[in-house]
């Protein structure tokens, strides 16, 4: 299907049976088309979308059903050849000439759903491009409900003038729909094994910008159900990614037909980024009930090259999600040498032709992404199997850089927030996750002691060795600090730090004081307990039990208000907050539910994640 004219190809309200490919798009000009109302059934592909010359193609695919079984209309006396399904919709943009403009893929998928069992899946069939991480080996063939991938080569996204240059792209905006994986205990291999698909090929060339990237938008809709990951996003070298969430955007129960999975599969979404840059955005979503994590984002390895154009990294902004019942942890966060994940850094001319590397967003450094520290925001985490936020790594040179304010995390089996760093190098890991106006309650499996509010584990140390929780350089500073947040135990009178974190060379320091060192954290203003009865957390901060405004609280429960603060009484100093707040970001001047919160130097914000009203 193609057409060398600006109006729109058309088709609509078509029964397509059978067959390798049921429509394709493949034009060496620009093309514009609407799939509107047509059903798929047996196809290896539905729709195929393959742009490898200097145009743009511009896809509608409105009202659509991918469906197994289709029933034979009447009067049909020669049936088609049913295909095993391997692909639905295949969006691909492969850059084949260093020639002419680059190609581009823009899709709008409205309301697509997929009926029936689809017991029978291909196990073969057209090659998964890209870099991809799924399944038990690296080579295990895998079927994609959507699949995108980007092949950029030879374009450079970043001028010398500071305008833009186009690079191949793939642009989808996913818009509502069910998105059933129909993954069933009953038939193991029914259903499909991933519902987005999005990747690219490395460049080897050394380019130093993007040259190639993808956007996914997902705005309301379900992807539920399939079998290895209901999102998983991949970029690799010299490309850019985002996979944004929003209004009301739901992915659940991956991996249903198993009762357990191995390593970071079954996830509801999974990301890795490999010497480029992948961000997740979310804005009201939901990754709950998968049987791994709800999120899981991985940095295999971050461009160090100094003459790089454009951030590097694996890049949070999420906000207002919901991350509940997962089997594994809510958000997990993993690192390999020389890797940034949560955030993403760039370089920056600080004169002579010298460039040094920043983890903050600089004035006059504006780039098509966004960078800096990344942040966890007005989030909802919770009964999750393990922890409610969790950070790994076992490698040398390593780094976290995201920010968590304004959320509420509580019934988590293996803690609050969790990190575990097992290196026995002397590169050591940079850690800077501060917590600041979050709520972090009843994290630990009932009747165990082996989890903690917060736990920063330093495993299999050598040499004297420890991470480091502080950074500065061009833009600022950054430090791992825990601020105006309360932390509380099933049983109030629980510890909320392991003794491993307060013994020691005061691992907490008061944040105001002249000197802090670069292996100690800042805290002040919570409402903690452990055997501590006097220094630094006591900055405006208590150990009385939380006033809630629940009279009773109902761990299972998925309802964060519980934990919202109720009529203070006597402990006032529930209201009442340190005069700064040295973090960055300005997430901190609303609450959980986006109320306003008092000016900082007041001293009276409510501590945790809510204001009270």
């Amino acid at each position: 299907m193609g057409s060398p004219t600006a109006r729109a190809t058309r088709v609509e309200d078509i029964f397509f049976f059978g067959g390798t490919r049921a429509i394709q798009v493949d034009s060496n000009s620009d093309f514009q088309g609407v799939v509107a109302r047509c059903q798929f059934g047996w196809n290896t592909t539905a729709i195929d979308v393959e742009n490898t010359s200097s145009s743009q193609i511009d896809l509608a695919i409105r009202d659509c059903k991918i469906r197994s079984p289709l029933p034979i209309p009447p009067g049909e006396n020669d049936p088609p050849v049913f295909q095993d399904p391997a692909i639905g919709i295949r969006l691909h943009a492969v850059r084949a000439s260093a020639t002419g403009d680059p190609p581009v893929v823009n899709a709008e998928i409205r309301n697509l759903e997929t009926i029936g069992s689809f017991e029978s899946m291909a196990s073969t069939g057209p090659s998964v491009p890209g870099t991809y991480y799924l399944g038990a080996t690296a080579q295990q063939y895998f079927t994609r409900l959507i699949e995108v991938y980007v092949h950029g080569d030879g374009d450079r996204e970043h001028s010398i003038t500071g305008t833009l240059t186009p690079i191949p792209e793939v642009n989808v905006n996913l818009i509502g729909g069910d998105l059933a994986g129909k993954a069933s205990s009953s038939h193991p291999t029914a259903g499909w094994d991933v519902g987005v698909f999005a990747t690219t090929r490395a460049i080897g060339d050394q380019l130093r910008d993007f040259g190639g990237g993808y956007r996914i938008d997902a705005n309301g809709g379900t992807l539920e159900g399939f079998k290895l990951a209901g999102i998983h996003a991949v970029v690799a070298r010299w490309h850019r990614g985002e996979v944004s969430l929003g209004g009301g955007a739901t992915v659940r129960e991956t991996g249903r037909h198993l009762a357990q999975g191995p390593d970071n599969d079954h996830s509801g979404v999974q990301l890795y980024c490999d010497e480029a840059y992948l961000a997740l955005k979310s804005d009201q979503a939901t990754s709950s009930s998968n049987l791994g994590h709800g999120v899981f984002a991985r940095t295999k390895s971050t461009i160090l090259d100094d003459q790089h154009k454009a951030p590097s990294g694996l890049y949070f902004d999420i906000a207002d999600m919901e991350i509940h019942e997962n089997g594994k942890h809510g958000i997990a966060m993993e690192v390999d040498q020389d890797g940034i994940v949560g955030g993403a850094w760039h370089f920056v001319d600080v004169g002579g032709g010298i460039f040094t590397r920043s983890l903050l967003r600089v004035p006059g450094y504006d780039y098509s992404v966004d960078y800096g520290q990344g942040v966890i925001d007005s989030c909802s985490i919770s009964n999750n199997g393990q922890a409610g936020v969790h950070f790994f790594t076992s490698f040398p040179s390593t780094f976290f850089n995201v920010r968590i304010v304004n959320s509420i995390i509580w019934n988590n089996s293996s803690g609050g927030y969790l990190a575990d760093f097992d290196e026995d190098s002397d590169s050591t890991p940079t850690f800077l996750v501060p917590l600041a106006h979050c709520t972090l309650a009843g994290n630990e499996e009932v009747g165990s002691n082996e989890a903690f509010s917060i736990n920063i584990r330093e495993h299999n140390r050598s040499g004297g060795y420890t991470p480091t929780y502080a950074w500065s350089g061009p833009g600022g500073s950054l430090r791992t600090k825990f601020y105006n947040s309360i932390l509380q135990r099933k049983d109030p009178s629980d510890d909320d730090f392991p003794q491993q974190m307060i013994d020691g060379a005061n691992k907490f320091v008061l944040d105001d004081m002249p000197t802090m060192g670069l292996d100690q954290i800042g805290a002040a203003g919570l409402r903690y307990q452990d055997d501590l009865v006097a220094g630094p957390l006591f900055f405006r901060s208590i150990h009385d039990t939380s006033p809630f405004e629940a009279s009773s609280i109902l761990w299972t429960s998925l309802d964060a208000t519980q934990f919202y603060l109720g009529n203070l009484g006597v402990n006032e100093v529930f209201g009442e907050t340190p005069f700064t707040l040295p973090i960055e970001g300005m997430e901190t001047d609303l609450d959980h539910e986006n109320d306003p919160r008092p000016a900082i130097a007041t001293g009276d914000r409510d501590k945790g994640a809510d204001e009270i009203e």
